[in-house]
């Protein structure tokens, strides 16, 4: 015998390996560790580790009992090939999904948006696939043995009683274990009611992920417990609360000052008219507004005293109570013409309205749309801002 010749007893030992044993615990548990591998978002080695690779090996277990039942051995064999095919498949489509869709999709998603992304991806799809190869070999691998060795996996004879025993205990205590230290570990939540299939497969794997859509699929996702409420020591009283009676909408203007010392009839008018009108009633929301601040976006940096002329920007517009305010903005509407687009109601409608909001204490911003927020906020960029002095904003 050579050096290197290996020897026929051995030889005669590898090939008494029960594949139609081992070769689906083996090939879930490679395709878990190998997507596990893959996936940039989950740490390999956690304590995730060990539930998922006890989940695989007992499906596969699971597996392999059913093939060694049942009786018609050609019709199992290639029942087992296209199984172990379209689970091949599956494992390269989440892979696919999980590193250019960044999410991992459930099974039911993905049969109804099919067609959705042939239409829309078809021009990528070739890409994806080119630029994920080498994952794809690798996840083929299972398939191609299985074709290879597809008699050993599941050999002419059925597999004997004591052996199919041994398969049903070991499976029944891999895939229950599994599950228990699925249900006490840290994503208990994620395992039962707050189940979402992109979270799942990192914590659960994916054939654990699978089984539990398909099943609450059928039976419906776990209600969420209810927290216990703490029982008061002594009954309280049902105390009606006093309804809260909330002021009227006015503002401290003399209309009738005003009908009176109009130029016209029809501005006396309409002052009279809108002193006779009833105001509005106060809410639970009057005021919420109040301080906060209202940015004003339009195409120019403000308000200009002169519209062709964008060093006549305004840039601050204070005043120490309201009717002030009113004077100073009716002053500034004598300046505004024209309007920043077709249809727009110009600078004077931009006024009118955030001098509604000042009237209600809201700080105002009117600025170009092209600037961040934050910059109108911290004053980095020119704009017009109206604001009542601290304390005088009643």
């Amino acid at each position: 015998m050579q050096e290197n010749e290996i020897p026929r007893d051995r030889l005669a030992g590898l090939r008494r390996i029960p594949l139609s044993w081992v070769f689906f615990p083996l090939a879930l548990l490679y395709h878990e560790l190998l997507l596990r591998a893959f996936d940039p978002a989950s740490v390999f080695f956690d304590g995730a580790l060990l539930p998922i690779a006890l989940a695989a090996i007992g499906g596969g277990l699971l597996l392999s009992l059913l093939c060694g039942l049942l009786p018609w051995r050609k019709t199992v064999r290639w029942v087992s090939l296209c199984l172990t095919l379209l689970w091949s498949v599956f494992v390269c489509v989440q892979y696919c999904c999980k590193s250019y869709f960044k999410t991992y999709f459930a099974l039911t998603f993905m049969v109804t948006m099919t067609g959705h992304v042939v239409g829309d991806f078809a021009a990528t799809i070739l890409e994806i696939i080119l630029t994920r190869l080498p994952f794809i070999l690798l996840a083929m691998l299972p398939l191609v043995l299985a074709i290879v060795l597809r008699r050993r996996i599941v050999p002419g004879a059925r597999t004997g009683r004591t052996v199919l025993l041994v398969m049903a205990g070991l499976s029944v205590l891999t895939i229950g274990g599994s599950a228990v230290l699925f249900r006490l570990g840290p994503n208990a939540a994620l395992y039962t009611y707050d189940f979402n299939t992109d979270s799942a497969v990192s914590k659960f794997g994916l054939g654990s992920s699978l089984g539990l859509e398909l099943t609450y699929a059928l039976t419906g996702t776990p209600t969420p417990p209810l927290p216990s409420l703490p029982q008061p020591e002594e009954p309280v009283e049902d105390v009606t609360p006093e309804p809260v009676v909330y002021g009227y909408n006015t503002l401290d203007i003399d209309f009738a000052a005003l009908a009176d010392s109009a130029s016209n009839s029809t501005l006396s008018s309409i002052h009279r008219y809108v002193a006779s009108r009833t105001p509005s009633r106060q809410n639970e929301y009057t005021g919420m507004f109040k301080g906060k601040n209202l940015i004003l976006l339009t195409g120019t940096h403000g308000i200009y005293l002169n519209k062709d002329d964008p060093s006549t920007l305004v840039e601050q517009v204070e005043a120490d109570n309201i009717e002030e305010m009113r004077q100073k903005v009716a002053e500034l509407m004598g300046h505004c013409e024209g309007a920043s687009r077709a249809g727009a109601n110009g600078a004077k409608a931009k006024l009118a309205f955030a001098l509604r909001a000042v009237e209600h204490g809201t700080n105002v911003m009117i600025g170009h749309a092209k600037c961040h927020l934050d910059d109108l906020l911290t004053g980095r960029v020119p704009c017009t801002r109206l604001t009542l002095r601290q304390g005088e904003k009643e």
